[in-house]
């Protein structure tokens, strides 16, 4: 999705800032690419509210925290498996 996005000039992909290794996808700032972009994440994130929703504000806490502590060890984890996954290639 983020690729077909980018070829019809409604995001971009700049480097993260605090993580050379990381790439964030950027609205374009036009209020046609921000509906556009609006129409096609629309549907998930209602359904990802929904379930939210299901929770209290408490819960919800701790949901993001859990999140915001495990994006970095699923990063770090993607990040050795690519490591090793190339180190395999080479040696073949």
């Amino acid at each position: 999705m983020i690729d077909r996005l980018e070829r019809a000039g409604r995001v971009r992909r700049v480097p993260d800032p605090a993580d050379r290794r990381r790439v964030l996808v950027e609205r374009v700032a036009s209020p046609a690419a921000r509906d556009e972009v609006d129409d096609l994440v629309g549907p998930a994130r209602e359904s990802v509210g929904a379930v939210f929703a299901e929770f209290s504000t408490a819960e919800q806490a701790v949901l993001f925290d859990f999140f915001a502590r495990a994006a970095p060890a699923f990063r770090k984890a993607t990040d050795e498996i690519r490591r090793e996954s190339s180190a395999g290639r080479r040696r073949s």
